[in-house]
């Protein structure tokens, strides 16, 4: 690919070279390609006016020969990086660490290089050398992509993944294992399944979602729409559960769940506050014991309570959503109620703090006026019912919209309501026979 020329000048009284003679010399060992002509008469003058040896002087350089190149996509070097936390923090959680890599829809994922013709090279014997193909990657664009003018997109929220050389969006994150380490807190805009079980101290939310064949050791949960757990929930602390659809589980232990559906659990709930805009139902032989379980709708239970544990409290007839809102309202008005008492009870007050005070009233009666349309909303219109097929201990708490009753005895096999016209809860058997049984008077439990 090189050739170089060492040039002596002639001895005194020699014969001296021409530029010719060092071209014919060249073509003689079979130099006959890429000759720098330029540099070659260089260096003869040089050598033939200066009277200097010039040592390997480049005379001659071939072509190397140009690959083509494929079409193909280059990826986006964010795709080949999990998530991670910031390395410089101080404190680093392993369990933020994440082996998947997210994409959003919409997202550019990789862009189309295009092809790209290859050129033949030339030694400086003038032998060809082929160009051939430059090896490059190349991947195929697959499941919920979408290409548009050379850029290809992720089609939908997901994880992505190279599969078979194919670029890959999935909508459901499948975990085959457990939720711990390996995995750290899993946060996925589309449905997860877990094979494993979650460990202690681990978040899972979900913007579709989540099903777990073991069981969930509950930190936080939060599902956009279902939640199922074969194996029960354990809760840790101030384990919380928000679920945007049903949730079914196996049990629940020592947790706080918030449904905008239905609550199905299979055997029992122990210290837990259910909360859910549909029906709480238990399976054969399933309880609520201690906690409490709140609905908008009637509530059926198999067994309530057990002796010597926490009382029970049983509410239909409340819409969870407007009691959470009502109670974040109250909490304003009380710290705006201290603001305001605070301003006043300065022993000089300037202007500026008056109209600060002024508009703290204003404020505090929006707020109130607000505050009674929630009270309004709390209860929902229409009849709801607690019926009980096993046993209710005593002590339990019921209450049906504004009326409450605490039970002095053990019942089995009934149904609690607040008949039209009465404003008590009256209890009567499941199977036949009715009956009326003292009750406290109506009463806001609010």
């Amino acid at each position: 690919m090189r050739a170089t020329v060492s040039l002596f000048p002639p001895d005194p009284g020699g014969e001296g070279f021409t530029m010719d003679h060092v071209l014919e010399e060249l073509e003689h060992q079979g130099i006959i390609w890429g000759i720098l002509q330029e540099k070659l008469e260089q260096a003869v003058l040089q050598c033939l006016q200066d009277q200097h040896v010039v040592h390997d002087a480049p005379v001659a350089i071939g072509r190397k020969p140009r690959k083509a190149v494929p079409s193909y996509w280059h990826l986006k070097r964010r795709l080949f990086e999990p998530h991670n936390p910031d390395s410089d923090a101080p404190r680093i959680d392993p369990r933020e660490r994440s082996p998947f890599v997210l994409v959003k829809r919409g997202e550019p994922l990789a862009k189309r290089v295009p092809a790209a013709d290859g050129e033949n090279g030339r030694n400086v014997l003038g032998e060809v050398l082929l160009a051939g193909e430059k090896d490059v990657v190349t991947y195929r664009p697959g499941q919920n992509t979408l290409e548009k003018d050379g850029i290809l997109y992720a089609s939908c929220h997901g994880r992505f993944e190279v599969q078979e050389k194919n670029l890959v969006v999935f909508e459901r994150l499948e975990i085959p294992g457990n939720v711990d380490y390996t995995t750290g807190h899993i946060a996925f805009p589309g449905d997860v399944v877990i094979h494993g079980e979650v460990r202690d101290g681990f978040r899972v939310s979900s913007g579709k979602s989540i099903s777990v064949k073991g069981t969930m050791d509950a930190t936080q949960v939060l599902a956009r729409e279902n939640l199922v757990v074969e194996g029960g929930i354990k809760g840790r602390k101030d384990a919380l559960i928000r679920v945007g659809g049903d949730l079914h589980a196996r049990f629940i232990e020592n947790s706080a769940v918030e449904s905008h559906g239905k609550i199905f659990i299979e055997k029992a709930a122990l210290n837990t506050h259910l909360r859910a805009l549909g029906s709480v139902q238990f399976g054969d032989g399933g309880a609520l014991i201690g906690g409490s379980a709140w609905s908008r709708e009637s509530l059926q239970f198999v067994n309530v309570g057990r002796p010597g544990a926490p009382a029970s409290e049983i509410r239909a007839g409340i819409d969870v959503q407007v009691h959470r809102q009502l109670g974040n309202l109250q909490r304003q008005i009380e710290r705006l109620e201290m603001r305001i008492d605070g301003l006043r009870n300065r022993p000089h007050i300037n202007s500026a703090q008056e109209e600060l005070v002024l508009r703290g009233e204003e404020a505090l009666a929006r707020m109130h006026e607000h505050e009674k349309v929630l009270h309004e909303q709390l209860h929902p219109e229409g009849s709801v019912h607690i019926a009980v097929k096993g046993r209710i201990v005593e002590g339990s708490i019921i209450m049906i919209g504004p009326h409450s009753l605490v039970l002095d005895q053990n019942l089995e096999k009934c149904l609690f309501e607040v008949k039209p016209g009465s404003e008590r809860i009256q209890h009567s058997s499941l199977s036949s026979s009715q009956s009326t049984i003292q009750s406290v008077p109506a009463s806001s439990a609010d």
